[in-house]
């Protein structure tokens, strides 16, 4: 069975809620979701369930809605132009040397 475009952009908006819904929380979302994620978003993209522009929507409203706050500067231009980023909200890890040197 087939997906149309509006299932495919519901599912999309629960997977970005998951990943801004844990971001809010300070929790760390691990590379291999988000870029799961990404990858998810692009095949929709590449099957024409949905536009660049859709999934930009998309991610804009889940994040106003998940974390209280527009995105400043939601998707910067990449070098890659097909390229569907999500935008890096996470805080910075905090770093411990390992050894004593």
């Amino acid at each position: 069975m087939a997906a149309s475009g509006a299932e495919f952009l519901a599912e999309t908006r629960q997977r970005l809620d998951a990943v801004f819904t844990a971001w809010s929380g300070g929790a760390d979302v691990s590379p291999g979701d988000s870029l799961r994620l990404e990858g998810f978003m692009q095949a929709g993209i590449a099957l024409g369930l949905a536009t660049r522009e859709q999934l930009q929507a998309c991610m804009a409203e889940s994040c106003l809605r998940c974390l209280g706050r527009s995105l400043d500067e939601p998707f910067p231009p990449m070098a890659d132009p097909s390229i569907l980023p999500l935008p890096p909200l996470m805080r910075r890890a905090p770093v411990v040397p390992s050894t004593r040197d």
